[in-house]
């Protein structure tokens, strides 16, 4: 199940049918009311976000915490970057300093 958000003024309703072990075809219907969240399984997540209307909600204590923990990996990458660039800048100088001493 994935949690989705309604940006729009527009109702969302999709209908998925399944058929349970007897045969029967089982219905289940969802309905997304304006500007409000709703749990809902993906393939109709999906459905829903081929519209710009639909979005994944995230909670906001959620969305927090993972944009914390983005920017200590990100603070980690540029940090092996620049010393990915150090190194790779002292190898060009030992290949320019053999280039001139022959």
């Amino acid at each position: 199940m994935i949690k989705v958000k309604n940006n729009s003024k527009k109702l969302y309703a999709h209908t998925v049918k399944n058929t349970d072990k007897d045969g029967k075809t089982i219905a289940k219907d969802y309905f997304l009311k304006p500007l409000s969240t709703l749990d809902v399984p993906e393939d109709v997540a999906q459905i829903w976000f081929k519209t710009k209307d639909i979005v994944e909600f995230v909670e906001p204590k959620e969305a927090k915490a993972e944009k914390a923990a983005l920017e200590k990996e990100n603070a980690a990458l540029k940090a092996e970057i620049e010393k990915l660039k150090n190194e790779t800048k002292a190898a060009d100088e030992k290949v320019k300093a053999k280039k001139t001493d022959k």
